[in-house]
Formats: C-alpha cells, structure tokens, sequence
C-alpha cells in the first residue's frame, strides 16, 4: 500500500512541479530532496542499527516544495482569479493533512516507514524553495 500510493501521489505532484519548474529542475529538486531526506534520516537515527532508503523523501521533498512554493508566491495567486485561488487553498490545505497524517511525531516503532525521511525530506523540499531564485527561476 506504501508504495502504491507512493508511486499515485509522486506522479500528481511531480507532474504539475514540471508543468511550474521544467523537468530538468523538477528532476534535480527530486533527487536533491531525496538524498537530503535519506541523509537526515540516517543523522538522527544513528543510534539504531537501522538503514533505510526509499523513494518517500523525494515525494515529501516535492510536497514541501510545492508548500513553499505557495508560501513564498501568496500575493501572486491574486492574479488567477478568485476560484483557482480557492482550489489552490483547498489542495494546500489537503497537503498538510497529508503530512500531518503520514508524519506521526512518534517516529519509533514505525512498522518500516521511515518518518524521519519524510521529514527530512519535506524541510530539504521547503529549503530548496526558499532559495528558488538561484534554482527555481521561472517564467512560466
């Protein structure tokens, strides 16, 4: 179920990340915010003898992103219009359920998902789009 919703999810988000960024830098945020999920992941939980590894970092690596994104381009939403406005507060609003309800703060006994790389992932994602005008310049 993990990966199944893993792969649903990644594709919904990655695909309007590329429609806004283009794929090359849709392409180097994805992997950059999953490298950094997995790394934190591994910092924090180095007193377990546990790796893990997975493809979830990248996908909250996107989720923040697209959050920062809209964070930091909240004037600019005034020109879409009022009822994309509202779609866009509704699926922002969706996304950090999302989070809230797939990043438990009791991270310890996980049953094989790894938490800490969601998180890890997500702060990479929401880092990333604090310094979008050296990497995520765009005209679109």
């Amino acid at each position: 179920m993990h990966f199944f919703s893993n792969v649903i999810v990644t594709f919904m988000f990655l695909s309007r990340l590329e429609y806004t960024f283009g794929p090359l830098k849709t392409v180097i945020c994805y992997f950059l915010t999953g490298i950094a999920g997995n790394i934190f992941s591994i910092v924090v939980q180095r007193q377990r003898n546990a790796i893990s590894a997975g493809a979830s970092t990248s996908l909250f690596g996107v989720i923040g992103l697209i959050l920062g994104y809209l964070i930091i381009n909240w004037k600019g939403l005034d020109l879409v219009g009022p009822a994309m406005k509202c779609q866009i507060y509704c699926i922002a609003f969706f996304i950090i359920i999302f989070i809230i309800i797939f990043t438990p703060s009791a991270a310890t006994d996980s049953g094989g998902v790894d938490y800490y790389g969601h998180l890890g992932g997500f702060l990479a994602g929401v880092w990333l789009s604090c310094i979008h005008n050296t990497i995520i310049n765009t005209n679109r």
